[in-house]
């Protein structure tokens, strides 16, 4: 059985490490310094703002707009629902008009529907 009869040159392997390292960062400064200069030129190509795009840019975008807080939103919504399906409440106090529950609404309901006639 043969094995290796001298070790890793590690001279070597440290230089081809440096080379790497220092290409990239070569490589990063040389981005840094074209993308500076690309963002110079556009600026100093690019036609001024009109005052109208500026005006515009500010305002409020229409509905529906993205929600920020949908959980928070739901939730809501839910208990605004629950609200109108499971408590009491006047609608006109006056008039006699009141909402109830939607329990005993279907229990009024099915109390004052007439009995199915036969054949049904």
């Amino acid at each position: 059985m043969s094995h290796e009869q001298r070790d890793v040159d590690v001279r070597r392997v440290a230089w081809a490490a440096g080379g790497v390292l220092g290409l990239l960062l070569v490589a990063v400064v040389l981005s840094w310094v074209l993308l500076g200069s690309l963002e110079r030129w556009r600026v100093a190509t690019s036609p001024p703002v009109s005052v109208l795009a500026e005006r515009l840019a500010r305002r409020t975008p229409p509905e529906p707009r993205l929600q920020a807080q949908p959980v928070d939103d739901l939730h809501a919504l839910r208990a605004w629902e629950h609200a109108r399906l499971h408590e009491w409440e006047w609608i006109d106090r006056e008039a006699g008009l009141a909402r109830i529950p939607i329990e005993r609404a279907m229990a009024l309901m099915a109390d004052a529907a007439p009995p199915p006639e036969e054949g049904e």
